[in-house]
């Protein structure tokens, strides 16, 4: 009998701006801020690029991330011996700010797609009602055929899907 065994990983995608040009992967050996910024670290010194030239870093907004004193963006300021830029995605932002106003006015939920009460019941199938009353979509060229969504995030799929 095969049994589907599930491995977490965290992966780190390496841009360098302009152009956005893939330099990379990494694989922390966990999800901890000292094991983000050791893998970060070693990927910039073994592929030989200038750590004076790093000025940025982008990400999301976790903790482990941005905390003022063991995020991973701290880290590498406190390698690099200087401040660098931060740009957070907001989307993120916006969704953790979501979810905590939904934990304080409808309490804890019971799975990623559970809330209690009226409203929480009103949001299992949200994604099923009309956007808004005369609602004129924009029209955009085609889609990539080449997108597998086994690759994307719940959030991407959603989104995916929706277009």
């Amino acid at each position: 009998m095969q049994r589907n065994i599930i491995v977490t990983e965290e992966h780190i995608t390496m841009v360098k701006e302009p152009n956005s040009s893939l330099i990379g992967f990494v694989t922390p050996t966990n999800g901890s801020s000292d094991a983000i910024t050791s893998e970060m670290m070693d990927f910039l010194k073994r592929e030989d690029y200038s750590l004076e030239q790093l000025i940025a870093i982008n990400c999301d907004g976790t903790r482990c991330n941005t905390g003022k004193s063991r995020g991973t963006i701290c880290n590498l300021e406190h390698k690099l011996e200087r401040p660098l830029q931060w740009f957070i995605c907001l989307f993120h932002f916006n969704e953790l700010t979501f979810t905590a106003v939904l934990k304080h006015f409808l309490g804890k939920a019971s799975g990623p797609q559970n809330w209690p009460g009226l409203i929480g019941y009103s949001l299992q199938n949200c994604e099923n009602l009309p956007a808004a009353h005369n609602f004129e979509p924009i029209p955009m060229g085609e889609m990539p055929e080449n997108i597998d969504e086994w690759d994307l995030r719940a959030d991407q799929k959603y989104l995916f899907n929706l277009v």
